[in-house]
């Protein structure tokens, strides 16, 4: 779909949620609120991360919230330049839905985690308990259309001591890993998604599963070294020039999704957020057959690869 008509579709549905009451399971085809979030979902999302990072250290790490817009093939080569100009002010998309920049935020992902958990993120990323709330519209006073939350857990890698150089050693956990389960409104669950641990301790990995706790993707990067560690890919328009995509794949035979098009990318998000407010820019789409439950999951999916391995980079 062209991006103009892209943006209009995204628009229209805004303002069919102002009107309509979000009721509803979204587990139920046809309906209302089922309708209006496929048609918010689209193809997939560009998630532009709304919370500053430039100090997030032990008790500075604040709650992270993002924008969500929608994914389109001129934003996802765009990368960055969007980024620079994506503010959240629907009012600025109805005379000019062409404009690089200009798309609607079409749900606001507002999360809420208690302050010692968000204090100890740095010691074991992703162990914090935490809600995301998925709001419609482009800040916190939308309805909500779904939450993805979890408890206590383990974090992928647990600080255990200082070397004699003063650095920081880490070790990885396998047990009791970082989960995230999505819910509708209702409190039906959705689907849930979850890191996983095998012997290459390495390489980040995730499944996701359906409402049902049946398995339906596998989500890892491409890998070497027989598989120890990951394969960055480099070069492209609107991606960073050395990036991990996580690719969405088939679960028995880890084949990708629509030829590796079906895939989670850190984008560059322009040289102020990368360098000094530390604000991710992600893209995430969805696989062409996902129904609309499965694309709930992935929206927590993203969440999920962000906080254990992308929300700590660069930190010790």
């Amino acid at each position: 779909m062209p991006r103009s008509d892209r943006v209009k579709q995204c628009s229209d549905a805004l303002d069919q949620v102002v009107e309509t009451p979000v009721i509803g399971s979204l587990l139920v085809v046809g309906q209302p609120v089922t309708n209006t979030l496929e048609q918010l979902l689209g193809e997939g999302v560009i998630l532009r991360q709304e919370t500053t990072q430039c100090c997030r250290c032990l008790c500075c790490q604040p709650n992270i919230h993002w924008l969500v817009s929608p994914w389109t093939e001129e934003v996802a080569i765009l990368g960055g330049a969007t980024a620079e100009t994506l503010k959240g002010d629907r009012t600025k998309t109805q005379g000019a839905i062409s404009a690089v920049g200009e798309d609607p935020v079409i749900l606001y992902e507002e999360e809420e985690a208690p302050s010692w958990g968000r204090c100890y993120s740095w010691v074991a990323p992703g162990s914090r308990p935490t809600v995301f709330k998925t709001h419609a519209g482009a800040d916190a006073s939308g309805p909500i259309m779904m939450t993805h939350s979890k408890g206590c857990t383990n974090g992928v890698t647990q600080i255990i001591g200082v070397d004699n150089n003063g650095g920081i050693i880490r070790v990885p956990c396998c047990c009791c890993l970082p989960y995230l389960e999505t819910k509708d409104m209702e409190g039906n669950l959705l689907g849930r998604s979850e890191y996983v641990c095998d012997l290459c301790l390495f390489v980040p990995k995730y499944r996701v599963l359906d409402g049902a706790k049946q398995m339906v993707y596998s989500v890892r990067p491409d890998v070497c070294c027989l598989g120890a560690c990951v394969l960055c890919k480099c070069g492209g328009k609107g991606a960073k020039c050395c990036r991990v995509p996580f690719y969405i794949r088939e679960p028995a035979t880890r084949e990708k999704i629509d030829g590796g098009a079906a895939a989670f990318v850190d984008m560059w998000a322009g040289w102020k957020a990368e360098c000094c407010t530390h604000k991710d820019l992600y893209a995430l789409k969805w696989p062409r057959a996902a129904p609309l439950a499965h694309k709930c999951a992935l929206l927590g999916l993203a969440h999920l690869i962000d906080i254990p391995v992308m929300e700590q980079e660069g930190t010790q």
